[in-house]
């Protein structure tokens, strides 16, 4: 084995990049992948979730072996020069979080879509004044009122059903509660509608 000996002040000051930030790049990744391809298959009626998943998937079984061939040569490289080891190990790491990252962001992404689904079915055919809504959030005001996010409860339970986009004659403070007439609104296919998806929303209500 060759041994280098060199100063602290030979090398440059580099910022260190933690390996595991490959694991958040991973599953912003995935996850904006993911909900466009939603977002298309809510508006096509097609199967672009299940195609980009896989797609994904594939891509994760790529960074897989190519992380684990990056942490298979590093020691041969380490022998060599302790340097070029390290960058060696280190992009070992990093692509194996990427993929981990992956896999991680089409799961959770696929939960987050089959709960959006799962809340526009419930709501659809509903009455307003079946459930509770409670103002969250700042309001906006706009040319035809004050547009708010409301969160869908049954009565007497915490726990929200959906979130739901409305326009309201008046401004109210948030936590207010309300009981209104009326029927919710599916979003949509518009760019408005996508960004309301985005945001997590289930459909839109006029009080």
């Amino acid at each position: 084995m060759i041994e280098r000996h060199e100063s602290a002040g030979s090398l440059p000051v580099r910022p260190f990049v933690p390996p595991v930030t490959g694991l958040a790049i991973g599953m912003c990744v995935s996850c904006a992948f993911m909900l466009d391809a939603g977002w298309t298959e809510r508006v096509s009626q097609g199967v672009a979730t299940l195609l980009t998943g896989f797609g994904l998937a594939a891509v994760a079984l790529v960074l897989f072996a190519l992380g684990a061939a990056f942490s298979a040569v590093s020691p041969l490289f380490l022998m060599i020069d302790g340097c070029e080891g390290i960058s060696q190990s280190f992009a070992g790491a990093f692509v194996t979080y990427c993929a981990v990252g992956i896999v991680a962001g089409v799961g959770s992404s696929a939960l987050w879509l089959s709960r959006r689904a799962a809340e526009s079915e419930a709501l659809r055919g509903a009455t307003l004044s079946e459930y509770e809504l409670v103002v969250c959030g700042d309001e906006r005001k706009g040319s035809y009122g004050f547009s708010s996010d409301l969160e869908v409860r049954e009565p007497e339970k915490a726990r929200a059903l959906a979130r739901v986009s409305a326009t309201l004659d008046r401004e109210y403070c948030s936590g207010t509660t309300l009981h209104a007439v009326g029927r919710f609104e599916p979003l949509g296919d518009d760019e408005w509608a996508k960004s309301r998806y985005m945001k997590g929303q289930s459909g839109s209500v006029h009080v």
